[in-house]
């Protein structure tokens, strides 16, 4: 449709004008007789207009939100138990005895723990706005075309130029020099 509508566009651009009615008449005007002839044509004119419409525009949008998620921890846990030892065994000025001393004992533990996650995601929020639009239309004006062309002299003028004799021509005129 479109590549149709280009193309008679195009036909009537190429074409200057084109004729419709010519109307043809005489008239004398300083002792001149002229042809007038009118001509009414059409013309391509192509005009451009802003039109507004509505456009749907997609707008970046960044969201952030917390939400709770789980992770597993391992946490030391530390006990201290009592633990019998002998002193003095390798000593012989000592007489060897059994002391209690508090022993570390480190064991690693599983933990579930909740902690908020921060997370930023994009989002395409559609957005409805007013667009002004060039729109170009083509169309044919009438216009007249008059041109006017001088025919001759008018017929009053005619039978003066007759009683005075020739104008141009061979004839010599009083000045001349003589051609011998």
């Amino acid at each position: 449709m479109k590549a149709r509508m280009l193309l008679v566009v195009a036909a009537l651009s190429t074409l200057t004008s084109t004729a419709l009615a010519e109307d043809v008449r005489y008239f004398e005007k300083d002792g001149v007789t002229y042809r007038e002839v009118s001509r009414r044509v059409q013309r391509p004119i192509s005009e451009t207009r802003v039109e507004e419409r509505a456009q749907t525009v997609y707008r970046e949008q960044y969201v952030t939100e917390s939400r709770p998620t789980t992770r597993t921890v391992y946490t030391p846990v530390t006990e201290y138990h009592l633990e019998a030892r002998w002193h003095g065994l390798l000593n012989p000025f000592v007489q060897p005895y059994v002391g209690y001393h508090h022993v570390p004992r480190t064991r690693w533990e599983t933990r579930v723990e909740e902690i908020p996650q921060t997370v930023t995601r994009r989002q395409l929020v559609p957005e409805t706005r007013t667009v002004q639009v060039p729109v170009r239309s083509h169309r044919m004006v009438e216009d007249e075309v008059i041109t006017r062309t001088a025919v001759g002299p008018s017929r009053n003028t005619r039978a003066s130029v007759v009683t005075r004799g020739a104008v141009g021509g061979i004839a010599q005129l009083k000045n001349d020099p003589p051609r011998r």
